[in-house]
């Protein structure tokens, strides 16, 4: 193995990173969250994280690129 290739290959690990966290950290979602349909108020850094995770656990299902709305039910 060359040293282009290892290069090459770092050189497409770096772009996909740094695509990866720019598009985690430049989302400026809304996100709201009901429990029992009654608001629960977030503060920044929840609402950052909540934002994070679930835009992480939706770019590893084919077919939501350029989605615009998610909405999750989740029972107990």
């Amino acid at each position: 193995m060359n040293s282009r290739s290892v290069t090459d290959k770092h050189r497409e690990f770096l772009n996909t990173f740094i695509h990866t966290f720019f598009q985690f950290t430049m989302t400026n979602m809304n996100v709201k969250v009901m429990i029992d349909e009654k608001p629960v108020e977030l503060n920044s850094y929840v609402e950052m994280v909540f934002s994070k995770v679930i835009n992480a656990l939706i770019s590893t299902l084919r077919g939501t690129e350029g989605w615009k709305k998610v909405r999750l039910d989740i029972e107990s």
